[in-house]
């Protein structure tokens, strides 16, 4: 699970109810959520980003929330991908020492643009290009992720885009 402990920038991906659907350390009243309560207080650096189509408990706490359609997370993870990429946005030596074939992820990720995604999912491009380029800019961000994110039909292009974000950021955990 996502390390929010020591992130600079999190990115709460999924609103579904995150004390009885397993966030793991994400999950409310737990010691790691005192810690990230604790890291927000002293540290004012670390960001907090929800991302939903409600507000969940957890997403009170963060610094900022963003509302989109529900069932379009997966999209909206591509148009972060797809924004970082465009922008540049990449750590192009962790690529080279640690990908193959990252030549065609601009085919890939042409169709995700944030302008498209942004319809799909009914929030602001400058929302969607925003948080890429926050998040690449972290010096440690992640996406913490709820377990419904890879339990749907796309639920492996989900998890190719979550693990890509984290990838051309060099945020693998």
């Amino acid at each position: 699970q996502a390390d929010v402990g020591r992130a600079h920038y999190t990115l709460l991906l999924g609103d579904c109810d995150q004390d009885t659907a397993g966030w793991g350390p994400l999950q409310g009243g737990t010691i790691h959520t005192q810690a990230l309560k604790h890291i927000q207080r002293s540290r004012r650096s670390a960001k907090l980003v929800a991302v939903g189509s409600r507000k969940t408990a957890l997403g009170e706490l963060a610094d900022d929330f963003i509302a989109i359609r529900p069932g379009t997370e997966t999209a909206f993870l591509l148009g972060l991908c797809h924004a970082t990429w465009a922008g540049g946005w990449i750590d192009h030596q962790y690529l080279r020492d640690y990908s193959a074939n990252s030549d065609r992820l601009t085919a890939l990720l042409a169709p995700w643009t944030p302008a498209v995604v942004s319809e799909i999912c009914g929030t602001e491009p400058s929302k969607i290009s925003g948080i890429a380029l926050k998040f690449s800019r972290a010096p440690m961000a992640t996406v913490a992720k709820s377990r419904a994110l890879f339990n749907h039909e796309y639920g492996t292009v989900a998890a190719w885009a979550w693990h890509l974000l984290h990838a051309m950021t060099a945020n693998l955990l």
